[in-house]
C-alpha cells in the first residue's frame, strides 16, 4: 500500500501494514486452552467458564455435528441471544467444518423463514424460548434438526423431533476432530440488510475475523491478558458482538457477557466485574448514564468505549465521558467488511463526529457517485469504499448484488463521505434509505411490504425520523382504501405481528395521497423533506 495521510496518526507502535497470519479462527480457542487453560475465557450471570471448559465443549459438540453428517460447508443457524452456549457451539461449528449463521432471536416468523431458508441451514441451534418459532417456519426450510438449548431454571417443554443440546453431545470426546481447514475457507454467513428490503446474507472467510481479532491486538498494545476485560452487551449474532468475541479469546481477554441491554444491569455489572473496555452503540451509553441511580456505581474501571452502528452527539459523548472518565472512540464498520475497519485513535488525536481512520491493512478511498471509479480529492464528497482482507468473499446466492458491491477489489458502502487532509473520514449521509434505529439497520421497504399486506391499505410508505434516544424512529405514511376507516392502532398492531420490535412504526400518519411520481411510485424523498420542513418550522 503507498502511503497515505492517515499513517502519521497511528498511535505509537501500531504497524501501518498487517500481516494477517494463516490461521482459522478456532485455533485461537486451541491455543488458549493450551497455554492457560484454567484463565476465565468468559462470565455469564456471575458463572465464570474456563478456556479449557469452552473448548471442551466446542470439541464436544464439534464431534456431535460430524457424527450427525455435518459436512464441510454445511450451514448451521445459531438463534440465539449472548449465552456461554453461543460461543462454545460457534466454535465446535468451525471446528467441524461448518459455516455459522448467526440469527436474531427475536425475528419474526417471515424474517426467520427468510434467513434460515435462504442460508440453506441443514441444523438450528435455538435458545428454548424460541423453539417454537422456528418450528412454525421449518417448512420453508432446509432444515432437518433443531438442537435446543435449555434456559437454566426455566423449564419449557420442547417439541417432539427436538434435540437437547446435552444430549446431544452426550458421550463424545473433548478434544479437537483435527479437521483441515484453510483461512479462505467461509466461517460466517451474516445477514446484514439490502436496498430491496431483503436480507443479504454477506460470507466472510476465516480470513475475515482472523483479521480483526489480530488488528484489534494492535491498537492497544498496552493491552495486558487476563488483566483487561470486556463487557459486551452487544448481541454475538451481529457482526460488532461476534468479531469482538474471537479477538477477546485470540488476546486471553475475560467476556462479561450480559444477556440483554438493561442499563441497571450493565452499571451493576460495570461496579462488580471491573472491566476496562465497554464497546456498544450510542443509544446504550446514553441509557446507561441517564440510569437515575448512575452516581450510585464506580464507572472509573473503563479505560475505553468503543461507539458505532450510529453517529453518537458530541454533547452526549462528553456528557458520558465526564461521568465515566473513559475515552469515547467513534469507529465504522459494516456486515460486509467483517466488523469495525475505521476507528479513532486511542492515544493520538481524536475527531469528534469523525469515524476516525482506516486500520491497518485497509485501504479507503472517496469516489465520484456516477461512475464510481474515479477518486476524489480531500474534502469532497463521494461513495465511500473499502479494500481490505477482511472483506466478504461474496453475498450468499446473490451473483448479481455481490457485482454491485464488489467492484475491482472494492467494497462499495453505500455512505456518502469525506476524508479531511489528516485522513480521517466523515460521514455524510447514505445513499441507501436505511434507517438506523439504536444500531440497528432498518430498510424501510420491508416495512412498506408489511404494510401493503393489510387488507385496508391502498398507500404506504416508511421513513425513518429524528429520535432522542434511539437516534432515528420509524414513520409510516398510510393512505386507505376507498370507503375503509384505518387507525394508527391498527396499523401499528399489524406491525408487530410481523416485524421484529425494533422495526415496527413509532408515529403513523394517516393522510389521503401520498406524493407519487409519473409512474407511480411513492416518493420517499418527498416524505423525508416534508418531515424536515416540519421539524424547522417548529424549531
Amino acid at each position: 500500500m503507498e502511503e497515505r495521510p492517515w499513517f502519521r496518526h497511528y498511535d505509537p507502535g501500531v504497524p501501518r501494514r498487517l500481516e494477517v497470519p494463516e490461521k482459522v479462527c478456532h485455533e485461537f480457542l486451541e491455543a488458549r486452552a493450551a497455554g492457560m487453560p484454567e484463565g476465565t475465557a468468559l462470565t455469564f450471570m456471575g458463572m465464570p467458564l474456563t478456556y479449557r471448559e469452552v473448548n471442551a465443549r466446542s470439541n464436544r459438540f464439534a464431534h456431535a455435528l460430524r457424527a450427525w453428517g455435518l459436512k464441510k460447508g454445511d450451514r448451521v443457524a445459531m438463534v440465539m441471544g449472548n449465552s456461554p452456549a453461543f460461543v462454545s457451539c460457534q466454535f465446535g461449528i468451525l471446528k467441524a467444518g461448518g459455516v455459522v449463521v448467526p440469527v436474531n432471536p427475536l425475528y419474526t416468523g417471515r424474517e426467520l423463514e427468510h434467513v434460515l431458508g435462504d442460508s440453506g441451514a441443514r441444523l438450528a441451534v435455538v435458545l428454548s424460548l424460541f423453539v417454537e418459532n422456528v418450528i412454525a417456519v421449518k417448512g420453508g426450510t432446509a432444515l432437518e434438526a433443531i438442537i435446543a438449548v435449555p434456559i437454566p431454571g426455566m423449564e419449557i417443554p420442547l417439541p417432539e423431533g427436538t434435540i437437547l443440546l446435552e444430549a446431544f453431545m452426550e458421550g463424545k470426546p473433548e478434544h479437537n476432530p483435527g479437521l483441515d481447514m484453510g483461512s479462505t475457507d467461509p466461517a460466517l454467513v451474516i445477514y446484514t440488510g439490502g436496498t430491496t428490503g431483503r436480507s443479504k446474507g454477506a460470507v466472510l472467510h476465516h480470513r475475515s475475523q482472523v483479521y480483526c481479532a489480530t488488528m484489534l491486538s494492535t491498537l492497544d498494545p498496552s493491552m495486558t491478558t487476563q488483566q483487561d476485560a470486556f463487557l459486551l452487551v452487544m448481541p454475538l449474532f451481529h457482526i460488532m458482538g461476534n468479531a469482538i468475541m474471537t479477538f477477546c479469546i485470540h488476546d486471553g481477554l475475560p467476556i462479561h457477557l450480559v444477556p440483554r441491554y438493561d442499563p441497571k444491569l450493565l452499571l451493576e455489572d460495570i461496579h462488580r466485574l471491573r472491566p476496562t473496555w465497554f464497546p456498544g452503540v450510542p443509544t446504550i451509553f446514553i441509557g446507561v448514564m441517564h440510569h437515575p441511580d448512575v452516581k450510585d456505581y464506580d464507572l472509573t474501571s473503563l479505560r475505553y468505549c468503543i461507539s458505532g452502528a450510529a453517529p453518537f452527539p458530541v454533547e452526549a459523548m462528553e456528557e458520558f465521558e465526564a461521568i465515566t472518565r473513559c475515552r469515547v472512540n467513534e469507529c465504522f464498520g459494516l456486515t460486509e467488511a467483517g466488523s469495525a475497519v475505521l476507528l479513532n485513535p486511542f492515544v493520538n488525536r481524536r475527531k469528534f463526529g469523525s469515524i476516525g481512520i482506516p486500520t491497518p491493512g485497509m485501504d479507503a478511498r472517496i469516489v465520484d457517485l456516477e461512475t464510481g471509479t474515479r477518486e476524489l480529492p480531500q474534502g469532497e464528497e463521494g461513495e465511500l469504499v473499502l479494500k481490505g482482507p477482511p472483506i466478504m468473499m461474496h453475498y450468499h446466492n446473490m451473483p448479481e448484488e455481490t457485482a454491485l458491491a464488489l467492484r475491482d477489489g472494492w467494497l462499495h458502502t453505500g455512505d456518502i463521505a469525506r476524508m479531511d487532509a489528516d485522513g480521517y473520514f466523515w460521514i455524510v449521509d447514505r445513499i441507501k434509505d436505511m434507517i438506523i434505529i439504536g444500531g440497528e439497520n432498518v430498510y424501510p421497504r420491508e416495512i412498506d411490504e408489511v404494510l401493503y399486506e393489510h387488507p385496508k391499505v391502498e398507500l404506504a410508505c416508511a421513513v425513518g425520523v429524528p429520535d432522542p434516544y434511539k437516534g432515528e424512529a420509524v414513520k409510516a405514511f398510510v393512505v386507505p382504501r376507498s370507503g375503509e376507516t384505518l387507525t394508527d392502532e391498527e396499523v401499528v398492531a399489524f406491525c408487530r405481528e410481523r416485524l421484529a420490535p425494533f422495526k415496527v412504526p413509532k408515529i403513523v400518519e394517516i393522510r389521503a395521497t401520498l406524493p407519487t411520481s409519473v409512474i407511480g411510485k411513492v416518493l420517499r424523498k418527498v416524505l423525508r423533506e416534508e418531515e424536515r420542513q416540519k421539524r424547522n418550522s417548529k424549531s
